[in-house]
């Protein structure tokens, strides 16, 4: 029988640097296997590692890796690349604080996270989500002035985890008006 998976093991045949993110066998996988990183990138964009037959994350190994104990909740990307497993790039959370730092929706059609034009009457809807429920921050005639009502909710409400929606929502800003 194999040992259960835990920080001693899994630093017996891996390798974590949390400066770069990645992880070395500590021995030779053979021939068919040329990268000296081990691991996979998903679909979606995650790093899988196979050990002993089953896959775990990458992000959730280098917390064990690094703290010695799995992570009670979600490991969240802070710069939102599921690949970056960098130490300093991953944090802990629960599931709602992780659903918070999430990239804009394909179905998205103003560009600008939390923003939304209301065809009934021409105005631009903020709305955030906290809880799971959507609060509606106000409607508001100019797209500008419905992002910073998103910017100030969102702020108020999902605090460091609503940085890269705000930084989106700024760059946007200076995209379309060129200016702040």
């Amino acid at each position: 029988m194999r040992p259960e998976l835990n920080q001693e093991y899994l630093r017996t045949i891996l390798t974590y640097d949390p400066e770069s993110g990645h992880f070395k066998w500590n021995f030779n996988k053979g021939a068919r296997n040329k990268s000296p990183y081990a691991g996979t990138l998903t679909s979606y964009g995650y790093i899988k590692i196979l050990i002993d037959q089953k896959q775990y994350f990458a992000h959730r190994l280098a917390w064990l890796y690094v703290h010695g104990h799995w992570p009670e909740g979600f490991i969240d990307h802070i710069n939102g690349d599921k690949a970056d497993n960098r130490l300093i790039n991953l944090r802990e959370a629960k599931r709602e604080e992780n659903c918070r730092n999430v990239s804009l929706k394909s179905t998205n059609t103003s560009g600008y996270v939390g923003i939304f034009l209301d065809k009934r009457n021409g105005t631009w809807r903020a709305q955030i989500t906290v809880s799971r429920k959507q609060i509606v921050l106000g409607y508001f005639h100019s797209k500008i002035e419905a992002v910073r009502a998103f910017n100030a909710g969102a702020s108020i409400h999902h605090g460091d985890y609503a940085v890269r929606k705000i930084q989106h929502n700024e760059e946007m800003l200076m995209k379309e008006f060129g200016h702040l």
